[in-house]
């Protein structure tokens, strides 16, 4: 027996939507008026409008027309824009079988009520929803643009939220607290009294120098920065709680006001540390230039965001809009709550 799974996609729920519209939208005259009256000729000598032609049905089903426009839109939607697309009446024919034999089903689907059906009825109107949107919103919304004047003027306005804060270039020193520290009995005031001999070194190096050169080599007890003068790169306020080496050591970093400036001994995560101040770098607003494109994108995007809010209002206004918040409370969630009180399953989707 011949499979016949080539016509189970006109079942697919938009498909077959698809299906009812294009089936349902002409109608064929009374049966004993025979096939060939419904494919109205001109008299001889005569052109046929182009708008006459369109109308011209190609197939009967059972009083249900299709169009020589249908046909046409259908080759459209089907590859009809490529060149050679549909050239021969074979390749037509071909296509229009398959559109009776849609158009067969989709006439079976009603007499069988599925075109009430409430998931495709669903389906319908979230496609309706989708083509009024395309028709009505969607070209407000392109139609939306920001001036390199918004921009000027919104960044101006808001100065201070595009400033970039002070940062501060620093090394350290750190004395570490760990088991290879502590090994031969030496404790925290042990600790504390050799970070405070680092720091007289660092006071003791030569003016102008970078950082703690050699003396990190020396006496660093971090392998990460030991070698570079220990140089630990820049910090600002934005790093107090996010910083890998802690809160600590970046208050003390951010209290040294001129390059070459050392702390005091710091109590960090990691032990002792001592900082230096390499070089320091003032608060400054973030070029405009820089800016300009994230900027032309978030005020695009608030744009966009006014206008659908506008339209849905004016849409609602035509309504007369009651909600049975008692009806809404008593359904209760799609999904029961789990025992820590957090909802199961993922996130509803939004409607649409």
């Amino acid at each position: 027996m011949p499979s016949r799974r080539t016509s189970r996609r006109w079942l697919e729920p938009a498909a077959l939507v698809s299906l009812l519209l294009f089936a349902g939208c002409a109608t064929a005259p009374p049966a004993d008026s025979g096939a060939a009256a419904a494919v109205p000729r001109p008299p001889a000598g005569e052109a046929t409008p182009a708008s006459a032609v369109d109308e011209v049905k190609v197939a009967l089903l059972s009083g249900r027309a299709i169009t020589v426009e249908q046909l046409r839109a259908e080759m459209a939607r089907r590859g009809g824009s490529l060149p050679g697309a549909y050239a021969t009446a074979e390749q037509r024919r071909a296509l229009l079988d398959e559109m009776v034999r849609a158009s067969a089903i989709a006439e079976t689907a009603r007499r069988e009520g599925l075109d009430r059906d409430p998931e495709l009825s669903a389906a319908f109107e979230r496609l309706l929803v989708r083509r009024y949107l395309d028709l009505h919103l969607e070209p407000e919304l392109d139609a939306i643009s920001v001036s390199d004047e918004e921009i000027e003027r919104f960044y101006r306005e808001r100065e201070e939220e595009f400033r970039n804060p002070a940062r501060s270039r620093a090394a350290w020193l750190l004395v570490e607290v760990a088991e290879r520290a502590s090994e031969g009995g030496g404790g925290g005031a042990e600790l504390a009294a050799r970070a405070e001999t680092v720091r007289r070194a660092a006071l003791a190096l030569p003016a102008g120098t970078r950082n703690f050169g050699a003396l990190a080599i020396e006496l660093s007890d971090d392998t990460a920065t030991r070698y570079t003068g220990g140089e630990i790169g820049w910090i600002s306020a934005w790093d107090l709680d996010r910083h890998r080496l802690g809160r600590a050591l970046v208050e003390g970093v951010l209290a040294l006001s001129a390059p070459g400036e050392v702390s005091p001994v710091l109590r960090v995560d990691r032990g002792f540390a001592v900082a230096k101040l390499v070089e320091l770098e003032p608060a400054a607003p973030t070029p405009l230039e820089k800016l300009r494109a994230g900027l032309r994108n978030r005020l695009l995007r608030e744009k966009r965001e006014a206008a659908t809010a506008a339209f849905h209002e004016r849409l609602l206004g035509q309504f007369e809009v009651w909600i049975d918040a008692d009806a809404l409370e008593r359904l209760g969630p799609a999904q029961p709550l789990r025992r820590d009180g957090a909802e199961s399953g993922p996130p509803a989707l939004p409607p649409g």
